[in-house]
């Protein structure tokens, strides 16, 4: 009977044996595998964070258009501004400058016919 024990304690031996080398290979894999992807987590989170900073550049250059457009859009308007109150004073320019001729066209008509009636006259 001891015989038959100390085959069956050498079969568990060497099987537990045989088991711890198979768990010690899986656990280096496991531990290297780990390592792989903790690199490649941190291979991404390096090029997020790449992206995060180009994506925060690209929003301020964003804003400060935006704010330049708006500048850009309250000088147009007072452009505009100052276009129709330049293009009013020459359109009152010319009124008062046709309403003079017509003045002016009044009195040469008076004075044509004052010289013709003098003409007449003798």
């Amino acid at each position: 009977k001891s015989v038959s024990n100390q085959r069956t304690c050498k079969c568990k031996a060497l099987f537990c044996r045989f088991h711890f080398f198979l768990m010690s290979t899986a656990r280096e894999k496991y531990a290297s595998n780990l390592m792989t992807l903790t690199k490649d987590v941190d291979q991404h989170k390096k090029e997020l964070n790449a992206k995060k900073e180009v994506c925060l550049k690209l929003a301020t250059e964003c804003r400060k258009t935006d704010e330049e457009i708006r500048v850009m859009r309250k000088k147009v308007s007072a452009l505009e501004k100052k276009l129709i109150e330049a293009e009013n004073n020459e359109i009152v320019r010319k009124k008062k400058k046709s309403s003079a001729n017509w003045m002016w066209n009044l009195v040469w008509l008076f004075l044509l016919f004052v010289f013709l009636r003098v003409i007449y006259t003798r």
